[in-house]
């Protein structure tokens, strides 16, 4: 957490969730000193706030008050942790290779003891010994090159095959590039099917980069596994290897398969356009934000698959499909909303990229040749005003003039009385002595500090009326630390603006289009009352 801000409190909880590698799944633990000190830190930044900062944790006993001063206030700081250790051996000794850094197996020895995991771990292994560190190093040569990572030279120097260097340009680890190859090679005459390479990356150590929740009843009941059958029956794919060895009668698939297939229905879902909400709610209990994560993750695997396939000689239109599934999981979305759905990635929502595609609109360039009111009849008013600022489209056309049908009444003098469409020409009319609001006739009821907001936005009409002018006015405080929230202004803010909006439905002159924006906000400065000073009368 690195954030700057103006933030006098900071309340931090001692828990943290954490993904443990041994039981590969998530677990609570204690954030360390480090990690306290980083957050208690956003609290009182230097220039934003005056005097000091306060950093809070929450607990449930004097106990843990006295535990947690222990460790966070008067503990020292954390022991710092050898972290190469943590990674596979192959993964470091590839990346070295690959980098250049080292060719031989000495010069490896020597690059990792220098580290500080080789001087406080590994270096005090027995050299002699089965677990000696020099002994694991040649042992894990000795599998690259036996997995074809890496190749032998002269002087017992060795160099990155090209598998090699497509594992390491990925960033994928040594064993799934050895898996993703071994599969490239025996499947290389059957076209791949999105179920088949979903399942093949779902099962790689690099998927669990992002962690898929599974509960026990979920591996028992054999839910997944009965709706993989039917997918894989469903496209004629129950004979090929790597499903058949996960649809096996005779045996359950353990709980890490149980996972890899529930993560492949996911993404087969995804990328089917099933609905989110369904994906993520009733079908998976997955939390939001889960799905597109885990998409983006197997799309990165699918990509590098794909590379590894172009290097077995795969032919072009399987790579074509391969490059295709890489999109479509990004996206989630079909063969023919992926153009607009890239270009709209980050601003909008998978089904308003399908509702623009179905009637037509397939590209940016056609959505900005199409009126606002085109859009807005598709995807909504608010989502096409949101848009619009960032893809330039056209603006909306101003609401036609409504002709004004109130009757007229003869005057004594036989002419026509138009004190009624006199009283319209002003929009604003506010009455001080009565505490009464009339906007083009329509009577608005408000309560007293809405009464008094409007008034002030109303003495100084067009312009922004900076927020403590308000504090003062309505709570009649001039300290900022007496302030009350900024969002109470805005509540207030919304009940007038819903006011103006119900006396737009109840008259036959007000639109409800200058109505949206007449109260503009300016986050951090104030509000503006978007009326001009010769529209607004004040009686009083």
């Amino acid at each position: 957490m690195g954030i700057n801000l103006p933030a006098k409190n900071v309340i931090i909880d001692a828990k943290r969730w954490q993904f443990s590698k041994e039981h590969q799944q998530m677990q609570v633990v204690d954030i360390g000193k480090g990690e306290y000190d980083n957050l208690g830190g956003r609290a009182g930044r230097f220039s934003l706030e005056p005097d000091f900062g306060r950093s809070i944790l929450v607990t449930s006993s004097e106990f843990e008050v006295r535990r947690l001063k222990d460790i966070y206030i008067k503990g020292g700081f954390d022991e710092a942790t050898p972290r190469l250790n943590e990674m596979p051996l192959e993964d470091v000794v590839l990346s070295l290779c690959a980098s250049h850094i080292a060719s031989t197996e000495r010069q490896l020895l020597d690059f990792l003891l220098a580290t500080y995991t080789g001087r406080n771990l590994w270096s005090r292994q027995p050299p002699s010994t089965s677990d000696g560190f020099e002994q694991r190093l040649h042992e894990c040569v000795a599998r690259l090159l036996r997995d074809g990572l890496l190749t032998s030279g002269e002087d017992d120097a060795f160099a990155v095959s090209e598998l090699g260097r497509i594992v390491s340009r990925s960033c994928i680890c040594a064993r799934t590039g050895v898996m993703l190859s071994q599969w490239a090679r025996d499947n290389r005459a059957m076209a791949p099917t999105p179920l088949e390479t979903l399942l093949l990356v779902a099962q790689t150590r690099d998927s669990f980069s992002v962690y898929l929740p599974l509960a026990r009843s979920e591996w028992q009941d054999d839910r997944y596994l009965k709706a993989l059958y039917d997918a894989a029956g469903a496209a004629g794919l129950l004979e090929r290897p790597i499903l058949a060895r996960l649809i096996d009668p005779t045996k359950r698939p353990s709980f890490e398969q149980t996972r890899a297939i529930k993560r492949a229905l996911i993404l087969l879902d995804w990328i089917n356009e099933a609905p989110l909400g369904d994906i993520e709610q009733h079908h998976y209990q997955a939390w939001p934000g889960l799905v597109q994560k885990i998409g983006e993750t197997d799309s990165w695997l699918c990509d590098s698959l794909s590379e590894i396939c172009r290097l077995h000689n795969w032919p072009a239109t399987s790579l074509d499909e391969f490059a295709m599934l890489v999109r479509r999981l990004s996206c989630g979305l079909f063969d023919d909303a992926l153009r607009l759905g890239e270009q709209m990635s980050g601003h909008t929502t998978r089904a308003v990229v399908r509702q623009l595609v179905d009637d037509g609109i397939t590209s940016i360039r056609k959505l900005k040749q199409a009126t606002f009111e085109q859009i807005a009849e598709l995807i909504g008013h608010t989502v096409a005003a949101n848009l619009r600022p960032v893809f330039h489209l056209k603006a909306p056309q101003p609401p036609a003039p409504k002709v004004n049908k109130v009757p007229q009444q003869n005057g004594k003098d036989g002419e026509s009385d138009n004190s009624i469409d006199e009283a319209l020409k002003t929009k604003l009319v506010i009455d001080t002595r009565n505490l009464s609001v009339t906007f083009r006739g329509e009577q608005l009821t408000l309560t007293p500090k809405c009464f008094k907001l409007l008034l002030i936005l109303a003495k100084r009409a067009s312009q922004f009326v900076h927020k403590e002018v308000i504090y003062q006015a309505l709570w009649g405080t001039t300290h900022p630390d007496s302030y009350p929230y900024e969002k109470q202004i805005a509540d207030h803010k919304g009940r007038l603006r819903k006011e103006f909006m119900d006396a737009a439905k109840r008259s036959a002159v007000i639109s409800e289009e200058e109505i949206v924006d007449i109260i503009l906000t300016k986050y951090g400065v104030g509000y503006q009352l978007a009326l001009r000073p010769e529209d607004v009368e004040i009686i009083g």
